[in-house]
């Protein structure tokens, strides 16, 4: 199975008026397995395509 790089750019998240991520950039390579934790460690989206 070929791998597929996924690229994330200008990524920008708020709620209400408390702004979280601004003008994020994120880029990852084919195979690999990420996670991405919120403040309670928990993770918020799972991405993994051995």
């Amino acid at each position: 199975m070929a791998g597929v790089e996924v690229k994330v750019e200008g990524l920008s998240k708020s709620f209400g008026r408390a702004n979280i991520w601004s003008d994020v950039t994120l880029t990852l390579p084919p195979g690999e397995v990420s996670v991405l934790l919120g403040p309670s460690a928990r993770a918020s989206r799972c991405s993994s395509r051995p």
